[in-house]
């Protein structure tokens, strides 16, 4: 089962809109449920984020009730009040309340440590109301020090017992309650008397007597409601040694649970002496020519490792002066910037050293003039700096062609590496055969010298205690200061008969920072190691084995333990709810939504004039009178002049006004809108734009637009639904909702289910597009869902909505661009700058959308450019179950940053 979901719900009536604030709807797909599980109110929880990215500050509500209605697969889901302001995630699917009055269904938090305390926010009253009893399952050594606080929201007085592993209560005679609902319950405990597991139990004041061992005992409740629990100890892990690099060796991280692992350590050079890599020049193959050194020495031998050295360039734009004393210029094309960069990574892969671009610091690169060093030079020369003649044509400088050859030899001699005539090599006349960037006694000669001897190895062991899914993650180039460490991480099973297998391994997942995820079938002892790019085939029954590895510096591991839901969404088959639509059983459904200052749009409050308005002219006919009141009195807008009407014809479909402007003049089509409209619930706006221009004016806001069913009043009939009209026609006229649709700054544009948009020559843009016109944190939420898709599609689409156009060649590919959602686009978190750990917060979302004739060349900001029906610039929107056809190319296209 997957699903969906419209939240606040919004219904027509008449009158006007009605959104309901304390309900949300959930669509399922046509999956049999059973009426009990999919009205259980644990599986839909509503997290209040604060607008933050952090869970420390989140609070967690349950629902009053839900109402599921099997004939539509969908859940009404009804809160006790309206959804205040905020910023939300609504969770479908699993509960995460696991915690029981029994032992065998605590959760588990495994083993807690001063680098990873544990917190969570959770509900009590999901499970026997106020009789509920969460517990939670904490590995601890003896001596260390524990400490236990519960945040309750103010509904919730909350009491913490401590129970050892056979149940017996540590904290009883004296409770841990410091006083009513609200109020922040702390339990300090020094000196665990021994090693072994220990339960946490939250419970409400007066339901103190439940025994965990059997689950019974629960009773006399008073409160209930949501709290952040926070567990953390005194115990430290034993990284001070770095003598871990084998199987024996390994720092114990004990049980790895929900509180997971998080901490900072370093590869770096190990005290072990190692022998000289091959490659001297007194050995078989090497000529002895005495106007060249390959700067590889001679003899055999062993060294210690050192540091791995880190080798700076740079793109000079100006490199001194020529023999008349005018200024050099360096003629480097982007191109060879590039090839550089290539050769850098190259070398950087195969030898001991660490490269960095700069702005102006280490190896010039320059394409110019030789004679800055000696007219007689040949083409390519370094000395410090690396210049090739720029008087030579080197054609497009592409990857192998000349610029690179000469280039890949001068970089060379400037990271150290001599000349090597005696043997085929680029330091030499070249590579024989096929083209070897470098070549094999390149390599020889640069390992000798720029050793790769980052041999370090650390190996941590931990135990889970069933099965899951376990998460390893290296953060190293993506640090705040970024550590040169290319990651490489191994997971290795202790065997029943006590031998090792690996089971994973990774070297570049997030640019070159390493990740495992694995599902583990079974409890038992797993081991992690962490070393180098290169030093990949160590071997950790012996201490030491590591060698080769090319890197070094610090790292942060995050490891992480989930085990399925306790409970989970299933239908009457007996199938879990794929909540992550990742095409397995389980994970949770996940949406995030903002409840605030909403303006309305509803096509049917506005009409059009069915002929010109000429100057003078009192009398007007429109295409719907009955949008309008009944009664005289009331004013409207046309473009921009306001009139009174003094009398009404429902007969003939016109109105007599009194004009504030008579000499001017409107155009046949021109929209006829109230002027009391202000984007209420019973004052919606009839235009896209007017909406636009309210939320300018007011940041923070949602633009919701709304759909109809036109003159059957029936959403499904999408032939005389009213559809909102955006672009320029044909004759580069405006069309009535706007000539562009840019959200604006901070602004949330929901379009609801069922509504209807004809667009042409233009984007539905989200994100700022231009300096000076800041359009950050605007987002999309397309709201489809099964019954009623939203529509999108060519303004001269007759088909859907009725022919607007007019006479014209009808709809075509590419007659409007698409949904753009740039880099600055969604919801910017008040942490966002320095939380980089957390999940994000994701607003642009598009669903069930129907989306055509898409695909085409649109002008921004005065340049034309194609895009398509979905079209990405560094954002990463969530878009599920979408039908996008008759475009010009793809559906949908991405930028590679997207991916980085």
């Amino acid at each position: 089962s997957r699903s969906l979901t419209n939240a606040a719900a919004v219904t027509g009536k008449a009158g006007g809109i009605h959104q309901v604030r304390d309900r949300v709807i959930v669509h399922f797909n046509p999956d049999s449920l059973a009426q009990a599980v999919a009205e259980d109110i644990r599986f839909y929880q509503l997290v209040k984020t604060q607008g933050s990215l952090t869970a420390n500050d989140d609070s967690l509500s349950l629902p009053e009730s839900v109402s599921y209605d099997a004939a539509r697969n969908r859940a009404v889901v009804k809160f006790a009040s309206d959804i205040p302001v905020g910023t939300y995630r609504l969770r479908v699917g699993t509960s995460e309340e696991q915690g029981g009055a029994g032992i065998a269904a605590a959760v588990n938090v495994g083993t807690v440590f001063t680098t990873t305390p544990y917190a969570v926010n959770a509900f009590l009253g999901d499970d026997s109301g106020a009789d509920d009893v969460d517990l939670y399952r904490v590995t601890l050594n003896g001596g260390d020090t524990l400490t236990v606080t519960v945040n309750p929201d103010p509904s919730l007085d909350p009491v913490i017992r401590l129970f050892d592993s056979s149940g017996n209560d540590l904290t009883a005679p004296v409770l841990v309650n410091l006083g009513g609902a609200g109020n922040a319950e702390t339990l300090m405990t020094f000196s665990i008397p021994a090693s072994g597991d220990y339960f946490v139990g939250i419970s409400s004041a007066g339901n103190v007597g439940y025994t965990p061992s059997g689950g019974t005992g629960a009773s006399g409740g008073t409160t209930s409601g949501s709290y952040r629990l926070n567990i953390s100890t005194s115990r430290i892990i034993g990284l001070g040694n770095d003598d871990n690099s084998s199987f024996g060796t390994a720092t114990n991280l004990g049980e790895l649970g929900s509180a997971g692992q998080s901490f900072s350590a370093q590869i770096e050079p190990q005290s072990i002496f190692l022998p000289l890599y091959p490659g001297g020049e007194d050995e078989p193959g090497h000529r002895e020519i005495p106007a060249e050194s390959h700067g590889a020495g001679a003899g055999a031998g062993v060294t210690t490792p050192s540091a791995i050295r880190t080798i700076n360039f740079y793109f000079p734009n100006q490199y001194g002066t020529n023999p008349q004393g005018l200024p050099l210029f360096n003629e480097i094309t982007d191109n060879q910037r590039q090839r550089a960069r290539e050769i850098f990574q190259l070398y950087s892969r195969l030898y001991g050293i660490e490269v960095r671009e700069t702005a102006n610091s280490g190896i010039p690169i320059i394409t110019g003039d030789i004679r800055r060093f000696q007219p007689t030079y040949p083409q390519g020369v370094s000395l410090g700096s690396v210049l090739i003649d720029g008087s030579q044509d080197w054609g497009n400088s592409e990857y192998g062609g000349e610029w690179f050859n000469v280039a890949l030899h001068e970089i060379g001699h400037a990271i150290g590496l001599g000349h090597s005539y005696d043997v085929p090599s680029v330091q030499g006349n070249g590579t024989v055969s096929e083209d070897e960037y470098p070549g094999h006694n390149d390599i020889v000669h640069g390992q000798r010298i720029l050793r790769p001897d980052a041999t370090d190895i650390d190996l941590y062991r931990f135990q889970v205690s069933g099965p899951g899914t376990v998460k390893a993650e290296i953060v190293a180039q993506r640090l705040a200061t970024s550590s040169f460490l290319d990651s490489v991480l191994r997971l290795y099973r202790l065997e029943a008969d006590g031998s090792y297998t690996l089971i994973a391994q990774n070297d570049d997942y997030f640019s070159e920072d390493a990740y495992i995820e694995l599902g583990l079938d079974a409890a038992g002892t797993y081991f992690l190691g962490v070393t180098s790019s290169g030093n990949d085939d160590y071997d950790p029954t012996i201490s030491d084995s590591g060698f080769g590895g090319s890197s070094d510096g610090a790292y942060q591991l995050k490891l992480t333990f989930e085990t399925e839901a306790a409970v989970s969404v299933t239908d009457t088959t007996g199938t879990r709810f794929d909540g992550d639509a990742d095409g397995r059983e389980g994970g949770t459904f996940e949406f995030d939504f903002r409840s605030t200052n909403t303006f309305f749009v509803d096509k049917t409050v506005v009409t059009n004039l069915v002929q010109p308005l000429t100057s003078g002219q009192a009398t007007l006919r429109v295409i719907y009178v009955s949008v309008f009141p009944s009664t005289t009195g009331f004013q409207i807008l046309i473009d921009n002049e306001l009139m009174t009407v003094t009398g009404i014809s429902p007969s003939t479909g016109s109105f007599t006004v009194t004009r504030t402007t008579p000499a001017a003049t409107h155009l046949l089509g021109a929209v006829v809108r109230p002027a009391t409209a202000n984007g209420t619930e019973t004052n919606p706006y009839g235009r896209i734009s007017d909406a636009v221009t309210a939320a300018k004016a007011s940041p923070g806001s949602t633009i919701r637009i709304v759909a109809n069913g036109g003159t059957d009043n029936n959403v499904a009939t999408l032939g005389d639904n009213r559809a909102y009209l955006i672009g320029k026609d044909d004759g580069l006229r405006t069309l009535e909702d706007g000539s562009v649709f840019e959200v604006p700054k901070n602004t949330v544009v929901q379009i609801d289910a069922g509504a209807v948009l004809k667009l042409q020559s233009v984007n539905i843009d989200a994100g700022t597009s231009a300096l000076g016109s800041d359009r950050s944190g605007g987002a999309i939420q397309v709201l489809g869902t099964p019954e009623f898709n939203v529509i999108m599609t060519a303004y001269g689409n007759d088909a859907i909505g009725g022919d607007s156009d007019g006479v014209t060649d009808g709809a075509n590919p590419g007659d409007w661009g698409g949904l753009v959602f740039r880099s600055d686009s969604d919801f910017i978190a008040s942490d966002a700058a320095s939380n980089t750990a957390d999940a994000p917060i994701i607003l642009n979302y598009v669903n069930q959308a129907t989306i055509t004739y898409g695909g085409g060349l649109v002008n921004v900001n005065g340049t034309d450019g194609t895009f398509t029906p979905i079209h990405l610039l560094q954002a990463r929107p969530t878009i599920t179950y979408n039908t996008i056809t008759h475009s010009v190319k793809g559906a949908i296209s991405a930028d590679p940053d997207i991916f980085s």
